[in-house]
C-alpha cells in the first residue's frame, strides 16, 4: 500500500523483501510479528510488522482438540516501487 511505503525510503528508492512471521488469532487478526530476515533496508524492515498487523487479516477458523488460540504464519512482504 502506497501510504505504508516509508517516505524516506521511497525517495532512496529502497525495496526489498522482508521475511517474517505473524501470529493469527482465531478471528483472523494478526496480533505478533516477527521479522525473520531483513529486506537489507531498515526502514522498510520497522515499518513492515506494524502494516502486517494494521492490515493483515485471515479466515476465522475454529479451534480443535488440542490447538492453541494462535495460529502461527510465515510470509514475505515485497516492498516494490512503481516505475
Amino acid at each position: 500500500v502506497p501510504d505504508d511505503y516509508p517516505l524516506e525510503s521511497v525517495r532512496l528508492g529502497e525495496q526489498g523483501g522482508v521475511r517474517l512471521i505473524v501470529d493469527v488469532t482465531t478471528d483472523g487478526y494478526a496480533i505478533n510479528c516477527r521479522v525473520t530476515s531483513s529486506s537489507g533496508f531498515e526502514r522498510l524492515d520497522a515499518a513492515t510488522c506494524p502494516m502486517v498487523v494494521k492490515r493483515a487479516r485471515s479466515t476465522p477458523y475454529s479451534l480443535q482438540e488440542g490447538e492453541t488460540a494462535l495460529q502461527t504464519y510465515t510470509s514475505v512482504v515485497h516492498w516494490e516501487l512503481r516505475k
